[in-house]
């Protein structure tokens, strides 16, 4: 509700489905709602129901500023901060 812009398209895509309040929408009513899945895709990009990240086991001995993260070791890059900061992961 922090976007009411978006709520707003959201709301003419579903009324150009229906306008019956008590219409039941069926699975094939969701391609017609490209900027709805849009909209939650994004909210599962940043608001991610698996928020704990992928784990990797550091190829070699890695120095990120002043922290060694020495080769070997298991490294957790949570989706938050991955998704949100701009953080580029190479192998």
């Amino acid at each position: 509700m922090r976007h009411p812009d978006v709520h707003k398209k959201i709301l003419v895509e579903l009324d150009n489905i229906s306008t019956d309040l008590c219409y039941k929408f069926s699975h094939d009513d969701f391609d017609k709602l490209p900027y709805l899945n849009q909209v939650i895709n994004e909210s599962m990009r940043l608001w991610p129901v698996v928020p704990l990240g992928v784990g990797r086991e550091a190829a070699v001995d890695y120095v990120f500023g002043d922290v060694v993260v020495p080769k070997g070791a298991n490294v957790t890059i949570p989706f938050y901060v991955l998704f949100r900061t701009g953080i580029t992961v190479s192998t």
